[in-house]
């Protein structure tokens, strides 16, 4: 695996967690991008994870 570390930029995480969870539509190749994120800061985030379940992007959070 490959790991990434983000900072605290969660809308960036959940950015990351959707194009890595898009692979298989774009690539072929499926991934299982897994990301954590400290309970608190979610809410800065719920934009962008709501963009990748519209697109039907597939990650464990």
């Amino acid at each position: 695996g490959q790991h990434l570390e983000l900072g605290i930029a969660e809308n960036n995480l959940f950015i990351l967690l959707a194009a890595a969870g898009l692979s298989h539509s774009l690539f072929g190749e499926r991934l299982l991008p897994i990301g954590t994120l400290y309970d608190p800061f979610i809410d800065r985030g719920l934009d962008a994870l709501n963009y990748a379940c519209y697109q039907d992007a597939r990650f464990i959070l």
